[in-house]
């Protein structure tokens, strides 16, 4: 484990302990809502926040992956000019993206369902956040291609912490007797506002400069390999957000908000994956712009043994003390006792197969993980409209559980065919007639240039 967490124990550490602190925040904001106001309005905060999220990763553009693949591969060639021209490409895309989305989320909430009428100031306020939320997110890819991990981490993991401390805090001080949604859209807008200023303020402090051939920049390159990527991550984000909004609307709030605490308490079994996908991905850019196709394989399976490895003794403990905290929160819960236990099968297959989709954004062949994620997203809508309206909650996990180990595996095999790197924690071998094949895998830099202004991702 030395090699893949070359930056040390206690940055990894660090790295992994921030991981957790963000789902386990949305957990426990979840949580807060449905204990103190029931879970019809913990049902209509999921509706509002899962539904800014879709719209915010449609706004990202696809620059939240891309931000990482092409800063860190200009940074490992010594391109800074290259890597700059980039980032303000992104952060102009995005903008406009940002705005765009808003406008479409408003006319969406308008016409899916009733709550846009009910709350239109939470209507308002969650439009307003996806500009500001999709901004940062690219700010903090941006930080993490130019070799930053904690940072990046700790903004986005404090969005929810913080915005669950400060809606503790106000409520103790008797200024807000019951977390509303509205209250809960505010306060994470501020914390948004205030995360957004210190990535900013970071960046600027690398100072890349902009004096270059802009003939060497590819601007139509970028937007395209971006909108590759958006199909990835926005397939990815709506699979995991879109039941909630569907149950929401096709059955009730009260069963969103049981599908969001079980499905997310599951997630907490990849945590290890997203911690580990979070500090390879750079390096998996570098490795790839250097043609060290052997250094990756090793990189990647190490990854994977450890996210299994760590995997299951969470999936061990949530089996025993899960299902009896979930209990805690009323009836609603107490009720489906094995609810858990099946929504936990995707997340422990997703642990064992490994870094698929950041192999395949780092090494150009994105286009695999999005046809399959699109085909599995599209099925899933497809089978959850029959499911969820005659089985509701229980419909929406297996459904969902079901597609995404099929999506898993096949993305897999698509990868390995493709860029001849396995996934998988045992190292069964590779496709060897794909892996010298530059068509395969995308650009390769023909040396790598040391830097010395620029700290890399392994510092």
């Amino acid at each position: 484990m030395q090699n893949l967490f070359a930056g040390g124990l206690a940055r990894s550490i660090s790295l992994a302990v921030l991981q957790g602190l963000e789902p386990l925040a949305y957990l426990g904001l979840l949580a807060m809502v449905s204990f103190w106001s029931g879970p019809s309005e913990a049902g209509l905060y999921v509706y509002f926040i899962d539904s800014v999220a879709i719209f915010t990763i449609l706004a990202v553009f696809g620059f939240d992956v891309s931000g990482v693949r092409f800063l860190a591969a200009a940074v490992a060639t010594g391109d800074l000019p290259r890597a700059h021209a980039f980032a303000r490409f992104a952060q102009r895309v995005v903008v406009a993206a940002g705005f765009a989305s808003a406008l479409a989320a408003l006319v969406v909430w308008q016409l899916i369902g009733d709550q846009a009428t009910r709350l239109p100031a939470a209507t308002l306020l969650g439009a307003a956040t996806i500009p500001l939320h999709a901004v940062t997110l690219t700010q903090l890819a941006l930080l993490r291609g130019m070799g930053e991990c904690l940072i990046p981490r700790l903004l986005k993991a404090g969005i929810p912490a913080a915005t669950l401390l400060i809606c503790g805090v106000v409520r103790q001080l008797g200024l807000l007797t019951e977390p509303s949604v509205v209250a809960l859209l505010a306060i994470q807008a501020i914390v948004l506002g205030i995360a957004l200023t210190v990535a900013i303020y970071r960046l600027s402090q690398f100072r890349l400069s902009s004096c270059a051939d802009r003939s060497s920049f590819a601007p139509y390159t970028w937007l395209g390999t971006s909108a590759t990527l958006l199909l990835v991550s926005a397939v990815m984000v709506i699979q995991s957000r879109l039941d909630t909004v569907m149950l929401a609307t096709l059955r009730s709030e009260t069963e969103a908000a049981v599908y969001a605490l079980v499905s997310k308490c599951s997630l907490l079994l990849i945590l290890p994956l997203t911690t580990v996908n979070y500090v390879i991905a750079p390096r998996c850019a570098s490795l790839h712009a250097a043609g060290d196709q052997e250094g990756m394989r090793r990189l990647v399976l190490r990854a994977a043994q450890l996210s299994l490895g760590l995997a299951l003794p969470i999936g061990a403990i949530l089996s025993l003390v899960g299902q009896p905290m979930l209990n805690l929160l009323g009836e609603e819960f107490a009720s489906r006792p094995s609810l858990l236990l099946l929504a936990m099968t995707a997340p422990l297959v997703q642990a064992a197969t490994g870094s698929v989709a950041v192999v395949a954004s780092m090494t150009g062949n994105q286009v695999v993980v999005g046809v399959v994620q699109t085909t599995a997203v599209l099925t899933n809508i497809a089978l959850n409209a029959v499911a969820i309206p005659v089985f509701g909650v229980w419909g929406a996990v297996a459904t969902t559980a079901t597609i995404t180990i099929a999506a898993r595996l096949a993305m897999v095999y698509g990868v390995w065919l493709r860029a001849g790197i396995l996934t998988l924690p045992i190292p069964l071998g590779h496709a060897a007639s794909r892996e010298t094949d530059p068509r395969a895998t995308g650009y390769r830099a023909p040396s790598v240039k040391p830097l010395c202004a620029v700290p890399s991702s392994d510092q």
